[in-house]
């Protein structure tokens, strides 16, 4: 297993969750949305997050896509929840443990998608013979 490609992997999946934040912010304000609502597009920007880390880790290994998605997940959930407990200048309440599921799982299904997905050849479908 490589490190370093899990920890890149992982912050990538940091910086698109910083901007599905963003972009969750602009619609919160845009159509005035209760404060109670911002809980559940947080949780949806991070699992599409986790969705990206787990395909780009799996992408080039195709292999164990459901395992190493979601330790790419994994790897995430603790730095989403110090960041969201140095937000909130608070201890994570129930939903930081309902957040590590939904990321695990997002983040294998990004896995398996990356596993499964099929590689085009330039050739116009057809695969070229390799020579002996």
């Amino acid at each position: 297993m490589n490190i370093k490609r899990l920890l890149i992997s992982a912050g990538i999946g940091l910086v698109v969750l910083g901007l599905l934040l963003l972009v969750a912010a602009g619609i919160a304000l845009r159509l005035d949305l209760a404060s109670s609502m911002l809980r559940y597009l947080a949780f949806g920007a991070a699992a599409l997050a986790a969705l990206v880390a787990g395909y780009i880790h799996v992408r080039s290994r195709r292999a164990q896509g459901l395992l190493f998605g979601a330790l790419a997940a994994a790897v995430m959930y603790p730095i989403v929840l110090l960041i969201s407990m140095a937000v909130s200048r608070g201890a994570p309440g129930a939903v930081a443990f309902i957040l590590l599921p939904v990321m695990l799982l997002t983040g294998g299904a990004g896995g398996i998608l990356a596993a499964n997905r099929t590689v085009q050849s330039r050739s116009g479908g057809k695969k070229k013979r390799k020579r002996k």
